[in-house]
Order: structure tokens, then sequence, then C-alpha cells
């Protein structure tokens, strides 16, 4: 069965002008997409759970790349207040720190959470996902370069939050070649990219494919960009 994945970064009081732009909303936008999703019947779970029970419909995915700490001030509390989780993937040499890789391109800098706020979401019931160790463009680097930053980025995740990480995010949507045989041996159950041609899980749970929600959205093509998430 195909499940929408939804695909946000930034979460932010105000995202007009940000040269951040496609990949930030506002938190107004990010409300009331919520609460369409609500209306429409959509139940939000996490990919662990997605995992163990498949079949179940009316399900959807709320991913986060990078981890940024807008999230905990615009993002989360409106998850909280509905009880929903959410998946958030975190690209570990940079917790703590800034998004270098925007920065490197004169973009403004954003704070990344800390260890300890990964823990907190974690204990709220979230679930937390690797993105890499450095967030590199996987499939342009050497296979010794992928599996380091897809080994040890799970390594780390699996000794702060004391469980198996299951689920990874490829940086950029850069899928490397062998993907499936070097996640696997990690031992990662399933992998998001960005926009993919592959059905979302069906038929490769190593290339789920994910519907990125951009600056601007409206009720309209929000509701377009889920029909065609749910495939």
């Amino acid at each position: 069965m195909e499940l929408p994945v939804l695909l946000y970064h930034h979460v932010v009081e105000d995202a007009r002008g940000s040269d951040l732009a496609p990949f930030i909303v506002d938190r107004a936008a990010f409300g009331w997409q919520l609460d369409l999703l609500e209306d429409m019947g959509y139940l939000p779970v996490t990919l662990q759970a997605w995992l163990l029970a498949p079949d179940i419909r009316n399900r959807v995915v709320i991913t986060f790349d990078d981890c940024p700490r807008n999230l905990l001030e615009h993002a989360l509390p409106l998850l909280e207040r509905k009880r929903w989780p959410a998946v958030f993937f975190a690209p570990y040499a940079h917790l703590g720190g800034c998004n270098d890789w925007n920065v490197r391109k004169g973009k403004t800098r954003e704070e990344l959470m800390t260890e300890d706020e990964l823990r907190h979401l974690f204990r709220l019931g979230h679930e937390i996902g690797a993105h890499s160790m450095t967030h590199p463009h996987l499939e342009q680097c050497a296979p010794d370069v992928v599996e380091y930053e897809v080994n040890e980025s799970k390594e780390r995740l699996d000794r702060l939050l004391g469980t198996p990480t299951v689920s990874f995010a490829y940086p950029y949507g850069g899928v490397p070649n062998n993907y499936r045989a070097v996640l696997r041996r990690a031992g990662y159950r399933c992998a998001v990219a960005m926009d993919s041609d592959a059905p979302t899980g069906a038929s490769d749970p190593y290339r789920i494919a994910r519907t990125v929600i951009e600056t601007g959205e409206t009720p309209t093509t929000f509701r377009r960009k889920l029909a065609r998430g749910a495939g």
C-alpha cells in the first residue's frame, strides 16, 4: 500500500524573502497543513510504525531533514498539540552547529539541534533517523566514504538514544550506487529520498519517495501533492 511521506526542512515565524526558500515554511502554513491532514482523515505515524503495519490505510509520515532548532519553536508545539509523531533526520557531525552546507553558499545560518534536544524529541515519541555524518552528496562520494557516512551516523545515534536507528534520509536526495546493500549491512530497515520515481515504500523500502512541502503552498497545491504521494 502506498504511503504519502511529506518532507519539510525549516519552519519559521515568517518565511517571506528567505534565501532558504523553497525549503522553508511559515508556522501558520504548517499549522493549516496539519489541520488539513486531520480534516482529510489522515493519521501521522513514524516510519518505524509503518514498517510494523504497512497495510493500514489513511496513514501519512511527516519528516524533517537537518534538524534545525527552529523546528523546536515553531513545528514541535503544533505536533504536540495534536499528539502527532514525526521523523527527524539528523546530520550527526553538525549537531549543535549550523547548516554549514547552506552557509558555504552564502545563505542564512540556522542553528541545528543538540544531542540533548534529539533525546528530548525521542522521549516525546518522535522517531530520530540518520541523515549521514557530514551531509555530503552521497551519489558523488567514493564507496568508502558512503560506508562511513551511513555506518557512523547510525552508530552514533544508536549510542545516543539507546535503540537501533531504522531509517535514513539521503542528503540532497542523492542516492548512491549499491544503496540497498550498503544500508542493509549497516542495519537500516528503510531510507527516504526526496522526490523519487520509486513508489512510496511498496516496491523499495530503501528508496521511499517523499513529497517536498515548499514555501508558498496553498490548500490546493498541498492537496494535490498529498494525492500524488498517496499513489
